[in-house]
């Protein structure tokens, strides 16, 4: 990896508000602009998006991995390769012209759902999965909703004022072109994107979920190496469409952005440390009224509560948050997938799929793990990868693997659920608040639910066998 400095930035950030009736009425969501990721934030969420939408029918587990290699490493190396390293807004070299229409087409999908992931995980929705998990039905009079459906599910389990079970959808796009790159039209598409793949679906019959929300997101680059703001245009843009009751705003901390502040650090913020930027007026004063109410329904504190993101206070990793069981499971399936934990993620699927683990063999009942210790604390990841699993780039090898808490929480949750999927699954928020310092060397990626993405330790990790029968360690 060739970034510097080891943080790239999004300054261009734009919120739709769309008039779209809702029976969830929570609170404005704010993540900090500008939006501040890693190179190994980023290939995180290519990666395990890349993950969930290999999760269809008639794959094997072998063939959706082969497909995670083989697409994201594709992607990555030209998005490393096309990337601006030198520049600190994430912005594209004019090297893209070389690729024809239809590549350039697809890296520019690739770039906008893992901008989109970004997004959403800064948005705290935390645990993910493919939309054709949950099995939406048809729009009455719509034969061809099928073709317009978003691509992924978030569960904000629990948080914001949702109720448990409750989900959001959420569409992405992405234009490299010197024309549909800029503002106007990223606002356009994130709209469009919104109007055609996110509307219909809000409140449409789903299993064993309700789609209470949904966000469609549009991520733009203008090829070249000009500045922010040369004749009138952000190197590169991102824009949000969401319903006004779950609103999502791009705010600024009143501190430097260099620091460990609201700004600089991972999570929502809200109301005490933040200000809307590059808002209208009429718009504040809409803010305003808005924050208002929220108080009087919910105290100064807002539906967050103390510490969470309506205060700008720190964000609270390791609380506990209920999910939804089918999502849950959905997300650590490809996780574990991606930590090259084969059997336990045939379990997930098992069961996922409605066919329970009565016809898997004892053979094939015991995960091994490997325990990498981090400065963050353990990881889990599988020796049925000898090497690590990403390729290597400016000699680094990349390792994937589960936060230890979060790995034990899922499994624990399968060994008492082995015949279905279970309504919800308690867990915990993974300690995500490394790297916040925009300048710093990051050496490891971490997202809520526990999987990360980090450097080779070069350390003598601990052998683990885990009984998923049992749910315990052997």
């Amino acid at each position: 990896m060739n970034w510097k400095p080891a943080k790239k930035r999004i300054t261009g950030l734009q919120t739709i508000r769309v008039a779209h009736p809702l029976t969830h009425e929570g609170g404005t969501l704010s993540y900090a602009s500008p939006l501040l990721f890693s190179w190994k934030d980023l290939v995180l969420s290519l990666v395990r998006t890349t993950t969930l939408q290999s999760a269809v029918p008639n794959l094997s587990q072998e063939e959706r991995i082969w497909l995670a290699h083989s697409n994201a490493a594709c992607h990555a190396e030209r998005i490393n390769l096309f990337v601006s390293p030198r520049n600190a807004e994430f912005s594209v070299t004019t090297k893209v012209d070389i690729l024809p229409d239809e590549d350039l087409t697809s890296l520019a999908a690739k770039m906008g759902v893992a901008v989109a992931d970004l997004v959403m995980e800064r948005l705290g929705f935390h645990w993910r999965a493919n939309v054709l998990e949950i099995e939406l039905s048809p729009s009455v009079g719509d034969p061809d909703s099928k073709k317009r459906r978003p691509d992924f599910v978030y569960d904000p389990a629990g948080k914001y004022g949702f109720q448990p079970k409750s989900v959001v959808v959420a569409e992405a796009k992405g234009s490299l072109s010197r024309v549909r790159a800029k503002r106007a039209a990223i606002r356009t598409l994130s709209r469009k994107a919104f109007a055609e793949q996110v509307q219909h679906v809000i409140g449409q019959p789903a299993r064993d979920v309700i789609v209470a929300g949904g966000y469609g997101i549009a991520f733009g680059a203008i090829p070249g190496d000009h500045a922010p703001g040369a004749v009138g245009e952000q190197v590169s843009t991102l824009a949000v469409a969401s319903p006004e009751s779950i609103a999502v705003v791009a705010a600024k901390a009143k501190t430097k952005v260099n620091s460990l502040s609201a700004a600089a650090t991972y999570g929502p913020r809200q109301v005490q440390k933040i200000q809307v930027q590059q808002v209208p007026q009429r718009q504040q004063q809409q803010e305003e009224l808005r924050r208002q109410l929220e108080q009087r329904r919910h105290g100064p504190r807002g539906p967050g509560g103390p510490g969470g993101p309506t205060d700008g206070g720190p964000r609270r990793e390791r609380e506990q948050r209920t999910a939804s069981g089918r999502i849950a499971y959905a997300n650590y399936e490809s996780a574990f997938l991606l930590c090259g934990a084969d059997i336990a993620a045939g379990f997930l699927r098992n069961i996922l799929d409605g066919r329970g683990v009565a016809d898997i063999g004892p053979d094939r009942s015991i995960q091994e793990f490997w325990v990498v210790n981090h400065s963050s604390g353990p990881f889990w990841t599988s020796s049925s990868r000898g090497v690590p699993w990403w390729p290597w780039w400016g000699r680094e090898p990349l390792l994937f693997g589960i936060h230890e808490t979060s790995a034990k929480e899922i499994l624990r949750s399968v060994a008492n659920n082995l015949e279905r999927v279970p309504d919800t699954v308690n867990l915990t928020v993974a300690p995500i608040e490394v790297g916040s310092e925009p300048d710093a060397d990051l050496d490891i990626a971490i997202q809520g639910d526990g999987l990360a993405l980090f450097s080779d330790p070069r350390l003598r990790p601990e052998r683990r066998y885990w009984d998923l029968r049992k749910g315990e360690l052997l």
